[in-house]
């Protein structure tokens, strides 16, 4: 995965309304909330796409629009060069490498823009665009000045490590870097822990497994705190990995760095499974959810077609956007119906989800229903009275739609249309958790049967070995 890596030292900028991705050495990606609204940019990723995505969130003060002739916006990011005007520039070290030489466009020029309307009319003005991304002619740092540093915040997701090892490597094969740091346990590690060394050995086999090598926490943002360790380690590239509470502290360490005038650039890498970011082609961790996602479908579908009037609930991720749902249920064909946060639904009534179940279990005796997590939340919090809450980092806390949509069916079918039902409810989210904690609490008594276990499998290898060689007797005999 080369996600760009090359903004490491020339650092192109891109950003749509409300959504800065830094590539351009000292502005942090902010984001937050994406719903609806037609945006398209290239991404950090160095592609782009184009979806119904509505970003909200809190802009940086050095967020600014530019109007140029025929109506031609560009909605451009920060810069060193904006409050470090005399920084010298330096040759692309790209220049020289041989992967790259073969490339006629390996630079992305200055110019290069693109528009967030991909779909235009002939009289319609030239609108609003964004910085390509990618990487440019001239950098800012000397390979063999730069300390960078990689952090990763907030939750897991799919793929962390595999960013990190990218980071790690891009920067030193591609701009030979040689002096990068690994911070542990999130911002709270800026300041209250060592840091690891990371090189591509060190990092080299990272991605074959599952969370976060530098480990993770919520919270423990104190931007003067980090900006201090910051300045005392020497450290210039600051590769912050998280979801939108993490890039809103992105944005404010590089406020922080903008105000003491150093010359350190904040990227910010976006980490969401929901796929949920306007101007890129695809998030790290979403092809692993879909597919985790999948066998939680078949398993409901296989359980609700063995009984009367079966009812399956499978509960996805997707806190503002329904991706994961909606190409698991794409992908699947066992689904009825999917509901997502961008699409508001009701129960009662024509039209409504209880007609639609009872349709289909008079039509087919079962029904399966793809649930995002983040669905149907203003129904609920009407339904239950609940006050908004936020978690650690700052985002808001959802409410849990799943069990209380599976009880809203079982209360109408059985107590409205005294129909019985048989509900199964999946939780794709936190199955694996649970069972992780079971497992914990099995104990010694567990890791006899383990034991046991292991002992039958070497039996049953001892066997299939013997079988092997009686047939390589028979069969082969040449070959003994």
């Amino acid at each position: 995965m080369n996600f760009g890596v090359s903004s490491s030292m020339d650092v192109a900028a891109t950003s749509i309304p409300s959504l800065h991705f830094s590539f351009k050495s000292s502005a942090a990606i902010l984001l937050q909330a994406p719903r609806c609204r037609n945006v398209c940019s290239v991404s950090l990723f160095s592609g782009f796409r184009r979806f119904g995505l509505r970003i909200i969130s809190v802009k940086a003060e050095q967020y600014s629009s530019r109007v140029t002739d025929d109506d031609f916006i560009i909605e451009d990011v920060p810069h060193l060069t904006d409050f470090l005007p005399d920084l010298p520039s330096y040759q692309n070290p790209l220049k020289n490498s041989q992967a790259y030489a073969i490339v006629k466009e390996t630079f992305v020029k200055p110019e290069d823009v693109v528009a967030q309307k991909i779909v235009v009319t002939k009289d319609s003005t030239r609108g609003v665009h964004f910085r390509r991304a990618g990487p440019r002619e001239k950098v800012y740092f000397k390979p063999d000045e730069v300390r960078a540093c990689v952090v990763t915040c907030g939750g897991l997701c799919p793929g962390i490590n595999t960013v990190v090892r990218e980071i790690v490597c891009g920067l030193n094969y591609m701009y030979g870097v040689n002096d990068i740091l690994g911070i542990e346990g999130g911002y709270r590690g800026f300041y209250s822990k060592n840091t690891l060394t990371l090189t591509p050995k060190v990092v080299n086999n990272i991605h074959k497994h599952g969370g976060t090598y530098l480990r993770t926490s919520r919270g423990g943002h104190d931007t003067n705190k980090i900006v201090d360790n910051i300045q005392d380690r020497g450290i210039n590239q600051v590769y912050i990995i998280g979801g939108d509470g993490t890039q809103r502290g992105a944005a404010l360490i590089y406020q922080e760095i903008a105000k003491r005038g150093l010359q350190v650039a904040v990227a910010g890498i976006p980490k969401t499974i929901d796929n949920d970011i306007a101007v890129i082609d695809k998030s790290f961790g979403f092809d692993t959810a879909v597919e985790e996602a999948q066998r939680a479908i078949n398993a409901a579908h296989v359980e609700v077609e063995s009984v009367d009037n079966g009812v399956g609930i499978v509960k996805l991720m997707g806190r503002y956007s329904g991706f994961i749902a909606t190409i698991a249920t794409l992908a699947s064909r066992d689904v009825d119906c999917c509901l997502i946060p961008e699409s508001p639904f009701y129960l009662e009534g024509t039209g409504g989800l209880f007609e639609f179940i009872e349709q289909r279990l008079k039509e087919n005796g079962h029904i399966v229903i793809v649930l995002a997590e983040g669905a149907g939340q203003d129904f609920i919090a009407r339904d239950m009275h609940a006050a908004e809450e936020k978690d650690a980092s700052g985002n808001r806390l959802l409410l849990d739609v799943g069990p209380w949509l599976s009880q809203k069916i079982k209360d109408h079918f059985t107590k409205v249309q005294k129909m019985a039902v048989n509900m199964k409810y999946i939780e794709v989210s936190t199955e694996k958790k649970k069972g992780r904690e079971k497992k914990g609490r099995g104990g010694e008594e567990e890791h006899k049967v383990e034991k046991k276990e292991n002992k039958g499998e070497e039996r049953r290898g001892r066997r299939g070995k013997r079988r092997k060689q009686i047939f390589l007797r028979v069969f082969c005999p040449r070959s003994l």
